[in-house]
């Protein structure tokens, strides 16, 4: 890097000129009050090139200093305050927190910081730096400069030296942030010194090229810096670095090695953000890997990274449970808020970075405007320098919101999972009482204990703000800083609009008060739909989990009509609410032009001020901007208590009734005496009865009382459903068990319980899938597998509802002999409830008489015996006739006991089809077809769609004609015509007819109430016609898939599970209730508005055609690569909900076998990866979307050389 004061030498008036490697040619004076007249900042010079730098180098400075501090030297308050202090600014989970799901998968160093190339080049351009500025020293203390000269030297001097020292003491492994924020500092002071340079003065370009170097080295070091990687560990050795070498663990170093051919997206791998650089980071480039498969192939499973650790809901909810032992008092509120602190600050710091920076556009927009009027010859680099600003403010913009989006999702997607999994893991604890009827005094319907469809409604997987209960609050969180900065945002702007259009600003004020109580009639009627969805969704579950019957009976119909009035009813309750939105959409929409109008008719009429173009157009954009918190206000303040109304239900479902810690293997303490041999099984003086039933019932029974001891190691069998699960037979039988597969003991459970002549028959052995409940099986089947299930786990205790009624005589006495006394049989106590005790006296040791629900007679059978009862209970309660049984010996039936080769071993074949009964969720391939375009526009009818068209056209129309009759009023004032003119369709036969605004500002305020009439109707009537279009589509879809899926055949459903069905009708129909709408409405509006801004600005500056060419071209090549991503992504996630809904269904219905086999952990592992599964798919779908935002943003932000 070169020095210009050698050029000095020939012009030694340079000596006294402001400072910068390069020297001007303006004198001292000039160049900061030109600048600092324009922005309005004193010792705007002196700040940007050396307070600002200086301060950084200082901060750099005392924070190396106390980093030296050993924690021992801190006085142990001190500690304690700062931590306490700082808590909610560090990350609530930690390294600590990650649970390693296999050996050798927990976090390691991170490998890519290790590149010393880098530091030397970081030392390399700081001790340039250093020297330059100790030459500039030198020179200006020799031919006596300007004494902030010679200060701004030495403080370069200083700063730049020391980050040369301290990036030679301490390389850095990880992003150097303060020396990065001092880089950026050096290079404001440079921009500022090469902008003066070239807009105030006109040097030669040797000068201007020496600032440009000045200006390159800090970016260049920038860049350098922004290239380390963001964390020093890696949470796991598979973390994705998409454009890197795959990826080895070196167990014995715990660190990576880069090895191997660059490695494409892969469910193999986490999220690569968690290996992600500055720049990557704030672009989202990261992703860009996963569009080179979406562009060449369809997206799969295997081709979405993995969540994150730290987004793994395992992870996240044990770090929850933690936390409720650790604070038993505090609520699930208080811990969101806990655990998303630091979220939910930065969320708040960036939105307030956009409510405070956010007016810099209009208030440049008001210097612009002003410049462009004024003929004098510094104006035009007056709108050059805020042009420059506007540039750089959206610059920030579209920064900020990326890094808003990522932090806010993180919040949104942790809170929602940690409700997820708070339910789930209520549900596997929660006292069944969900067949409650009777109500208590004054409870309404929905309230009270939850049911199945008030359950799938807390927990209701789809994706909007219009979905379940944990999504309302969830989104809150999503949006949480909205609230706060609202007001914010409506103060400034207040005060913004005061200092354009003086008191006549208060008129807004008056309107806004207006406006609010307007309002609030409307908004305090408030439509909650939530008992009609749950009764909607409980008539749905009903339905479907019971189709088969109904079926069987013909009643299939009667009950799809009980739906589809539970669906009109919740229609009907949405069309109250949407009556009250279009009101309050309606107010809201025209409080824009109504507060225009007010404020410019007190400003014209009664001020008597004249309108200028600079005056109106700034307070058009101010008032669109006030718009927004306006609005936000209300609707948080809705939104909350919707929220709040959301968490709620939660809490009391999460307070209710769970069942006894010894029922549930989840509550259960380890007491290694209760898991003894020698515990008594039985009863004491204990009487059972259903506790939902009136107690005044006369029909109410009751069970007991009770006083029995059953013998340990003996037979014992208790009444239940099987509660089969859709899998394969063999995991059904092992289900879960802790020793998992054991081939002799599997062996011997197929042979006890004669399984192996059905599994000759299925097509793939013990491999073949049996369906929901076992659907596909046959009585003796089911009874059989549930039987295989108890012998092959390791209990102690086996409680049995007769598994004899189901098969044929030879079967039931080959389980007797084989599976209820023989080797599987040994040292377990068995309670057997039957009516076949011929057959299983002779083995039994104990037997209890029943009847009402009261005992009869009961003892050891050889007691019963002796006093000759034995034979009075076989003849009461047998049920197999004596023929039978005395000729069972020499019968020659052919059955499944017989086949089974009790003499022979067991041969269980390998299966040789998949054996698969229900195949993968079939998903769309490529673009969405033309069909399903039709299908929907025909839903909702072609004359809205028609209309829909029709009015966004008008309202284009009116809002162009607005624009272009405000500069004409502005015109009329300053009699001539702006660049706005060349556009007026030449409408001078209607405007110029109108007298002067200085003279009658009447008619020019009628036309602008006129036109903001028209626009607000047209908005009404789109609006109106938004609601009606959406409920025909959701009331015709949902009718037309209930009568197909009501019609089809009963072997659909043994196909089809239920929770593949529940989803269409939970979150696909609420997508069409709340999302389909409005995304296709903004689609068309967005295509609208491009196309009518595109013309409108080709046609006012022609010369920006090649430019706006350029950005069009830009804008459809990103397009794309996104739209085929996302659309992979999104059918992903939808067909990977299926899944969590049957898991969800099975573990509802079949908890009672759940905890008896002490399964609750497998079925809470198995909903973490099934939530994890669908979460990765939406986590990466929000990131393609930041990815394409973020470009777009850039690519709308204003380029200065258009006013060139």
């Amino acid at each position: 890097m070169g020095i210009g004061e050698h050029q000095v030498l020939l012009l030694p008036e340079y000596a006294t000129q402001p400072l910068s490697l390069a020297s001007t040619a303006s004198t001292p004076s000039q160049l900061p009050s030109a600048l600092t007249d324009d922005l309005d900042i004193p010792h705007l010079r002196l700040i940007l090139t050396t307070l600002l730098p200086a301060s950084i180098a200082l901060l750099l400075l005392v924070v190396d200093l106390l980093a030296r501090i050993p924690p021992s030297a801190i006085p142990a308050s001190l500690r304690h305050a700062a931590h306490v202090i700082t808590r909610p600014f560090r990350n609530f989970f930690t390294l600590e927190d990650l649970i390693a799901e296999e050996e050798g998968s927990g976090p390691i160093l991170c490998p890519l910081g290790r590149a010393p190339w880098k530091a030397r080049a970081l030392a390399v351009g700081a001790i340039a730096e250093s020297v330059a500025w100790l030459g500039v020293l030198a020179y200006k203390e020799e031919v006596g400069g300007d004494w902030e000269d010679r200060v701004r030297a030495a403080v370069a001097f200083l700063a730049w030296s020391y980050a040369f020292t301290r990036v030679v003491a301490k390389p850095p492994l990880t992003m150097p942030y303060l020396l990065i924020i001092f880089y950026l500092a050096a290079a404001v002071a440079a921009l500022y010194d090469l902008w003066t340079d070239i807009v105030y003065e006109q040097p030669s370009w040797r000068f201007i090229a020496l600032d440009a170097v000045q200006l390159l080295v800090p970016v260049l070091l920038i860049r350098l810096a922004g290239t380390y990687p963001l964390d020093a560990i890696w949470p796991s050795p598979n973390v994705a670095r998409p454009g890197q070498a795959s990826t080895n663990l070196i167990s014995s170093r715990s660190q990576c090695r880069l090895t191997g051919p660059v490695q494409p997206p892969s469910s193999a791998y986490t999220m690569p953000e968690d290996s992600a650089t500055l720049w990557s980071w704030w672009t989202f480039s990261f992703v860009e890997p996963l569009f080179k498969v979406s562009n060449a192939r369809t997206l799969n499973d295997e081709d979405v990274w993995s969540l994150s650790p730290f987004f793994k809901h395992k992870n996240i909810f044990v770090k929850y449970l933690a936390y409720v032992r650790q604070h038993p008092t505090h609520s699930l509120l208080h811990y969101l808020l806990v655990s998303n602190s630091l979220d939910l600050i930065l969320d708040v710091l960036l939105e307030t970075w956009s409510a405070t920076v956010g007016f810099v556009p209009p208030y440049a927009l008001q210097r612009i405007l002003t410049a462009l009027a004024d003929p004098s010859p510094d104006a035009k680099n007056t709108a050059y320098m805020f042009a420059v600003v506007t540039f750089f403010a959206h610059l920030s913009f579209a920064q900020v919101d990326i890094n808003k989006l990522w932090f806010t999702r993180r919040c949104y997607e942790r809170t929602r999972g940690q409700l997820f999994c708070a339910l789930h893991y209520k549900a596997l604890k929660r006292r069944d009482i969900g067949a409650q009827t009777a109500k208590k005094d004054g409870e309404e319907d929905g309230d009270g204990h939850a049911d199945l469809g008030k359950i799938v409604n807390l927990m209701q997987w789809v994706a909007s703000f219009h979905g379940g209960d944990a999504y309302s609050v969830a989104y809150r969180f999503w949006r949480f800083s909205g609230f706060f900065l609202a007001p914010v945002r409506l103060i400034i702007a207040m005060v913004f609009l005061y200092r354009v259009l003086g008191w006549s600003a208060f008129a807004a004020v008056a309107i806004v008060l207006v406006v609010y109580i307007l309002n609030y009639p409307l908004a305090k009627y408030d439509v909650y739909t939530w008992k009609a969805r749950d009764k909607r969704m409980n008539a749905v579950n009903e339905l479907w989990q019971n189709i088969r019957f109904l079926k069987f009976y013909g009643w299939e119909y009667r009950w799809s009509d009980r739906v589809r009035q539970a669906r009109e009813t919740e229609l009907q309750w949405q069309v109250k609410a949407n009556i009250v939105d279009v009101f309050i959409n309606f107010i809201w929409n025209w409080m824009p032009s109504a507060t225009a109008l007010s404020t410019f008719v007190c400003y014209t009429v009664f001020a008597g001020e004249r309108l200028t173009v600079a005056k109106a157009f700034t307070a058009i954009a101010l008032f669109s901007y006030l718009q927004g918190p306006m609005t936000e206000i209300p609707d948080q303040v809705f939104a909350l208590l919707q929220a709040f109304v959301s968490m709620q239900r939660i809490e009391r479902f999460l307070a209710e009734p769970e069942v006894p810690d010894w029922a549930s293997s989840l509550k259960r303490k380890a007491d290694p005496s209760a898991q003894s041999n020698a515990a008594e099984i039985g009863f004491e003086n204990a009487t059972f009865e259903w506790d939902i039933a009136p107690t005044d019932a006369p029909s109410r029974f009751t069970l007991g009382p009770l006083d029995i001891r059953f013998p340990s190691g003996r037979l014992s069998l208790v009444s239940g459903p099987t509660g089969l699960e859709h899998a394969t037979i063999r995991d059904n039988i092992i289900f879960g068990a802790g020793f998992g597969y054991d081939d002799a003991r599997y062996r011997s459970v197929v042979d006890a319980c004669a399984l192996a002549r059905d599994f000759e028959i299925f097509p793939a052995g013990d491999m073949t899938e049996i369906g929901e409940k076992g659907i596909t099986l046959s009585g003796g089947q089911r009874a059989r597998i549930a039987l295989a299930r108890a012998l092959y786990s390791p209990a102690k205790c086996i409680l049995l509802d007769d598994p004899l009624a189901a098969v044929d005589l030879h079967t039931a006495q080959h389980i007797v002999k084989k599976a209820l006394s023989g080797d599987l049989a040994r040292d377990r106590t068995v309670i057997l409830v039957t009516h076949h005790i011929t057959l299983c006296l002779p083995i039994a040791a104990y037997l209890v008489e029943l009847s009402a629900g009261s005992v009869l007679r009961q003892g050891a059978t050889s007691e019963l015996h002796e006093r000759g009862e034995l034979v009075r209970i076989v003849q009461a309660e047998d049920t197999m006739e004596q023929s039978t049984t005395d000729s069972s010996s020499d019968t020659q039936v052919e059955n499944e006991a017989d086949l089974s080769g009790a003499t022979q071993p067991v041969e269980v074949k390998p299966a040789e089809t998949s054996g698969k009964l229900i195949d993968e969720e079939a998903r769309a391939e490529g673009r969405v077809s033309f069909r399903t375009y039709i299908t929907y526009i025909r839903a909702a009818g072609i004359i809205s769609w028609i209309l829909t068209l029709a009015l966004m056209i008008l309202i284009r129309f009116i809002n162009v004609g607005f624009q272009f009759f405000l500069a004409r009023w502005g015109e009329a004032y300053e009699h001539h015509e702006s660049v706005l003119s060349a556009l007026a369709f030449r409408i001078q036969g209607v405007l110029d007819s109108l007298p002067p605004p200085d003279v009658n500002v009447v008619p020019w305020l009628m036309i602008y109430l006129y036109i903001s009439i028209a626009g607000a109707f047209s908005v009404l009537a789109y609006i109106s016609l938004g609601y009606y279009a959406s409920l025909q589509a959701s009331r015709s879809l949902f009718l037309a898939m209930l009568q197909r899926l009501s019609r089809a055949p009963a072997r659909f459903f043994d196909v089809t599970p239920i929770g593949r069905i529940l989803n269409r009708f939970t979150s696909d129909i609420n997508t069409v209730d709340h999302a389909l709408q409005s995304s296709g409405r903004a689609a068309l509006s967005g295509t609208l508005n491009f196309v009518v801004s595109f013309s409108v600005i080709i046609t006012v500056v022609p010369a920006f055609a090649p430019f706006a060419l350029f950005i069009a071209w830009l804008y459809i090549r990103l397009a794309p690569s996104y739209v085929q991503a996302s659309r992979d992504l999104r059918r992903l996630e939808s067909v990977s909900l299926s899944p969590a809904f049957a898991g969800f269904d099975e573990l509802l219905r079949g908890l009672p076998h759940v905890r008896a086999f002490g399964m609750e952990e497998r079925y809470q592992d198995r909903f973490y990866k099934r939530v994890d599964k669908f979460q990765a798919f939406d986590h990466v779908y929000w990131l393609i979307a930041g990815w394409l935002n973020w470009r777009y943003d850039c690519l709308s932000i204003p380029d200065p050389s258009i006013l060139g």
